[in-house]
């Protein structure tokens, strides 16, 4: 998953976790093993969130700009 967005007025209320779960049915639907979430360093509460939901942090991603 690349990109998950709430608008400000609708943080607070499970929205995210909502979106979540329907990527994780999806996703099990789809034969997949894991869902991986991409995020950039500075969320610290979007970080909070994806650990509380059982999501691991792995930090050996490596990008390149072209």
């Amino acid at each position: 998953l690349t990109a998950l967005a709430v608008a400000p007025e609708w943080r607070e209320r499970g929205v995210a976790r909502a979106l979540l779960a329907a990527a994780e049915d999806w996703a099990r639907g789809q034969g997949a093993g894991r869902l991986e979430v991409t995020s950039s360093g500075d969320r610290p509460a979007a970080h909070a969130a994806y650990r509380a939901w059982g999501f691991e942090p792995r930090p050996e991603r490596f990008v390149k700009a072209l």
